[in-house]
């Protein structure tokens, strides 16, 4: 009887933990669903492929920004991979998924440039301003680390905005103009989250 009662016992058991599972593992599910209905999210490098300064320059962001720009430059967007486990990237240059253009121009303050960009990434485009702050502290000689962030309009009907933020490691002048140490991921690591207009 004992052992009757035992097999019972961890037969209800099992049946108990199998049923939070799965509801813990549906409530996992339906947050993934949720997330992905409201914005979609994108994290990518870019890679310097043109820059423009000086009169070049303005001829292409004049109409496009109120400040004096300084630099125009061409990226593209490249997809990276991670490890799934920390998420450490170890493939830095999958394929390119979009491009961006973006102008920049100093500010009163020597740390901080305005910024303006327009692209597209994943079939969405987007065009929004913002700016980009130096640190101190870059890892090598001859780079210096910066900020930038872009709070995007998106173009595509059914979005509201977004907001790109990119860790880059450039060239010490700044805006940059030349070329980072050989061994860093340039020109940026960067997300964009777009967000979708309620249905």
């Amino acid at each position: 009887m004992n052992r009757l009662v035992r097999a019972l016992a961890l037969v209800l058991l099992g049946a108990t933990v199998g049923w939070v599972l799965h509801q813990d593992n549906g409530s996992i599910a339906a947050q993934s669903s949720a997330a992905t209905s409201v914005e979609d999210v994108y994290v990518f490098r870019t890679i310097l492929t043109r820059r423009l300064t000086g009169p070049d320059a303005v001829a292409y962001c004049a109409s496009r920004v109120a400040f004096t720009p300084s630099a125009n430059s061409y990226l593209d967007l490249v997809s990276v991979g991670t490890r799934a486990g920390d998420g450490l990237i170890t493939q830095n240059r999958l394929k390119v998924i979009g491009r961006l253009v973006t102008c920049t121009g100093t500010t009163s303050n020597p740390n901080v440039s305005n910024f303006y960009g327009e692209g597209e990434i994943g079939g969405l485009r987007f065009r929004g301003d913002g700016d980009c702050t130096r640190y101190e502290g870059a890892p090598a000689v001859g780079a210096t680390s910066l900020r930038c962030y872009n709070r995007a309009a998106v173009l595509n009907a059914g979005y509201s905005g977004g907001l790109l933020i990119s860790n880059t490691i450039a060239p010490p002048d700044f805006p940059a103009t030349g070329v980072v140490p050989a061994g860093y991921l340039a020109t940026s690591v960067a997300v964009a989250r777009f967000w979708k207009k309620p249905s």
